[in-house]
């Protein structure tokens, strides 16, 4: 059965009315299903935070988010495969399409391999340096976050189609997959170690699925049991995936995405690994009221693969998406609201119900770590529009951003008030330049691709 909306099967964009309620369809299936994983992995931290020390818990929500750091090379790819998808689909020429995924999906491959194999000599030194008590963990979350980025391609390939419906499935298997292995791993006794190696299965998990899907619905995913093989000979045969990759646009795209969304993920990372320097035997604590808070940090990557794809395939359109940023935005405010009212309400009360009475000691500081959270997510959906449409600029207001972050979180020395407060107050500079920018951009005309770049796309290959 195939799922998603009606444009999306249709490959047209609906308008008025019908536009509305393709995008409230579109945005709802991945509020639906970011939800729920948001809700599985939530509730999987919540029960490790029982299984694990005080240490040992903020030492896995430091691996949480440096594999959210290392996994940002794929939510890149994620720009690069739409935008180049959307591209060459409004020149008609999707005769190009497989061969490119080829030839991605074999660049990935050899990077998780590398990535591998250097993640066991420089296990230790890492862990040292994250003031981990060991390196167990090390290992499979590097090999996971160079992994993602497989995953990333073909969920690329399914938001390009706008098939937000069987996107959101994609996301549930995921979530699924993740919850089950992990705790199925530390329930054997695997601890933190286990919960890592259950992150890189669930990508495995989700990366069949998304396949699976792409074969079923698009001209160009099935491939065939030959082309299957066909990465692993390029490779053993010695050849040179990088000089294939034929789309000097797409590279750049991919550049641009990877630095803005790592930056990003530094936005969202740099309260946790600061504070974790500085007061480690207080990382659990404040990695209680972190695991809540930024929920809204991941339902903005979600709620991204409705939003990115519509914004890039009406800007090769020549049109502007701004009702489709509106209703993104409608989605994460409702959310933000939701759990800011929560956090004033009684975080104590409510955290106390899941978490060990030890690591409560700063649910006081949640409201406003919601707060910033909450600002945060609309800087990636305004992000992830400025990338949709090829505004490169992002990159310095982002990198200005953390840098100012990085600086005031020093100054807060690790205490968490302070760690909160000035988070909220970066955060909030930043929207602003943010907004500035997209307000520049709704005064440029979207071009339709010009007469040029048809010629230049040369005979398929």
């Amino acid at each position: 059965m195939r799922t998603g909306s009606a444009a999306a099967g249709t490959g047209t964009h609906p308008r008025g009315k019908d536009a509305i309620r393709a995008g409230l369809a579109g945005a709802g299936y991945l509020a639906g299903a970011g939800l729920l994983a948001n809700a599985a992995n939530v509730a999987t931290t919540f029960v490790l935070s029982h299984f694990l020390s005080s240490r040992g818990y903020g030492a896995f929500n430091l691996l949480v988010y440096l594999f959210l750091v290392l996994s940002m090379p794929g939510y890149a790819v994620v720009v690069a495969v739409v935008r180049q998808v959307s591209r060459w689909e409004s020149l008609g020429r999707t005769d190009r399409i497989a061969e490119w995924v080829r030839r991605w999906r074999l660049v990935s491959l050899v990077v998780a391999v590398a990535v591998l194999v250097a993640s066991v000599a420089a296990g230790p030194a890492i862990a040292r340096a994250l003031s981990l008590s060991n390196a167990s963990g090390i290992t499979p979350i590097l090999t996971a976050g160079a992994a993602w980025a497989l995953l990333s391609i073909d969920r690329g390939l399914i938001q390009a189609q706008r098939r937000y419906g069987a996107l959101a499935v994609n996301l549930l298997v995921e979530a699924g997959a993740r919850t089950g292995v992990t705790l199925a791993l530390v329930a054997a006794g695997m601890g933190v170690q286990g919960a890592m190696l259950a992150i890189l299965c669930s990508a495995a998990f989700a990366d069949a699925h998304a396949r699976f899907a792409i074969a079923r619905q698009a001209p160009w995913g099935a491939r065939g049991a030959r082309g299957a093989l066909e990465e692993i000979e390029i490779a053993s045969a010695g050849g040179a995936p990088f000089d294939e990759l034929h789309s000097a646009t797409s590279t750049r795209d991919f550049l641009a995405a990877l630095s803005a969304l790592a930056l990003l993920a530094s936005l969202a990372g740099l309260d946790v690994i600061v504070l974790g320097q500085y007061a480690p035997n207080g990382s659990g604590a404040y990695a209680a009221i972190a695991v809540v808070a930024k929920v809204l940090f991941f339902a903005a990557l979600i709620l991204s693969g409705y939003l990115l794809p519509e914004a890039t395939t009406r800007w090769h359109r020549g049109e502007h998406a701004f009702r489709q940023l509106a209703i993104t935005l409608g989605f994460l405010l409702v959310a933000t609201a939701t759990e800011e009212g929560v956090a004033l309400a009684g975080a104590r009360p409510v955290l106390g119900i899941v978490f060990p009475h030890r690591l409560l000691s700063d649910s006081g500081q949640m409201p406003v770590l919601v707060a910033a959270m909450g600002l945060l997510a609309i800087n990636v959906i305004l992000t992830y529009y400025l990338l949709g449409i090829g505004r490169r600029s992002v990159i310095g207001e982002l990198a200005a951003g953390t840098g100012l972050l990085a600086i005031l979180l020093v100054a807060a020395g690790g205490k968490p008030g302070a760690t909160v407060g000035y988070d909220l107050a970066a955060q909030a500079a930043l929207t602003a330049v943010l907004s500035c920018t997209l307000g520049i951009a709704s005064r440029t005309r979207p071009t339709l691709p010009a007469p040029r770049e048809i010629r230049r796309s040369g005979p398929p290959t």
